[in-house]
């Protein structure tokens, strides 16, 4: 039988078309898998890089990725003074694919969130400090509190739902801060740089907004002592 020469050719026209869908991610390895990582002795977390993190509390430590594994080997996760560090260095892309970390831990004092999206099922604590900064995304849910702390710099948004005796928040850079469904009964604010917070005080809020930024209360306070300037305002919605 006479050798086809067809075959020469397309034989490695489909070696390089398999290839090709390999570099593409069809296959098995481009699929999200969970990962446990074996880490204790932290209470408090800082997430930075493009990372979405869940946090919430519980008995016993667990950090878990899942993402494809070729990211989720760029994930690091590591405890350094009673903190967990999770970051992705350089920044994800968000068309790189689904990157999502689950922390649980029995106490937390305090989240810390650059350029990333965190979610936190509170639940009862004594103080909670929460920071944002350069877009940062944090939304809390379930706090009791004593004492809360909401910081956000660099156009980030904080969320914060649940109880607080005493809220101090500081926004600044076009951040939003929205406590409307945090019953707490006194607050300080400084408010820079075109921010704006909703805020639902029982007793007092004092502080100061300046730089347009806007302070939107949503209660009848006893009484309210924030200085304004460079058009900045505080309304009152009803």
């Amino acid at each position: 039988m006479p050798f086809d020469n067809r075959l020469v050719r397309i034989l490695p026209l489909a070696v390089t078309l398999l290839g090709g869908c390999k570099s593409l991610g069809f296959h098995t390895g481009s699929k999200p898998v969970e990962a446990s990582r074996k880490l204790a002795g932290f209470e408090a977390v800082t997430v930075a890089g493009g990372v979405a993190v869940d946090i919430a509390l519980g008995d016993a430590f667990s950090v878990t990725v899942d993402a494809p594994p070729a990211l989720a080997q760029k994930v690091e996760t590591r405890v350094e003074k009673a903190m967990l560090l999770v970051a992705v260095r350089p920044r994800l892309d968000p068309k790189s694919g689904p990157v999502r970390v689950r922390v649980v831990m029995p106490r937390l004092t305090r989240v810390q969130v650059q350029a990333s999206s965190v979610t936190v099922a509170a639940g009862e604590i004594p103080q909670l400090d929460v920071v944002a900064r350069e877009g940062g995304i944090v939304n809390v849910s379930g706090v009791k509190a004593e004492r809360l702390l909401v910081e956000g710099r660099g156009a980030s948004r904080i969320v914060v739902a649940g109880a607080a005796q005493t809220l101090e928040c500081v926004l600044a850079g076009a951040s939003r801060g929205d406590a409307r469904d945090l019953a707490v009964g006194s607050a300080r604010v400084s408010l820079a740089e075109a921010s704006r917070l909703d805020l639902r005080p029982r007793q007092m809020v004092s502080g100061e907004a300046t730089g347009a930024s806007k302070l939107a209360v949503w209660s009848k306070p006893k009484r309210i002592g924030v200085a304004t300037r460079d058009g900045s305002s505080v309304t009152f919605v009803r």
